[in-house]
């Protein structure tokens, strides 16, 4: 129903104060018994320490618990994507590194599974100037003989991982 419907191979990856990912391959859901999807737990290079005990993770460097941290001073990522947007060089130092380190799952999800389509939910996705927009030039450079996907927002925004949510309890109640 959402911005994945039409692709077979896709992947859901919501941006928010954690970040993962879900699958879809062949036109079915898959999890592999929960284990699938922890993407955020991918090495991307960075050295933030992450709590399950390694370095670099996904989502201790990009997500939006990781940028208002880097940032400081209590500042929501929101509020870091809009100093970003206006000019302040911290936080524009901050969002660029955190589509780097994006682009770097990508690249991953790109090689390993071949998505026709990445799709980006959570809040910080509804800031395609600064995420979609700069993620496909990055991935542009990156990817050599991989599916170049198309990257997306969610059509319910926020909304898309409780609207999925709720369609799959409703599928499962009713098979």
């Amino acid at each position: 129903a959402g911005a994945a419907k039409g692709y077979a191979n896709s992947v859901f990856i919501p941006i928010g104060t954690g970040i993962a990912a879900a699958l879809i391959i062949d036109g079915e859901i898959r999890s592999a018994d929960g284990f699938a999807g922890e993407i955020g737990h991918l090495d991307v290079g960075g050295n933030t320490p992450c709590v399950c005990g390694k370095f670099g993770c996904l989502e201790t460097e990009a997500s939006a618990a990781a940028i208002s941290k880097k940032y400081g001073g209590g500042k929501s990522a929101e509020e870091v994507l809009n100093l970003a947007r206006s000019g302040d060089q911290k936080a524009k130092v901050i969002v660029d590194d955190s589509v780097e380190f994006i682009a770097r799952g990508c690249e991953v999800l790109a090689t390993v599974l071949g998505p026709e389509a990445i799709i980006f939910g959570g809040g910080l996705a509804q800031s395609s100037d600064l995420l979609i927009e700069p993620l496909k030039v990055n991935l542009d450079q990156k990817l050599t003989f991989q599916r170049k996907m198309e990257l997306k927002t969610a059509k319910f925004g926020v909304l898309a991982g409780t609207i999925g949510c709720s369609m799959l309890a409703f599928d499962l109640v009713n098979s």
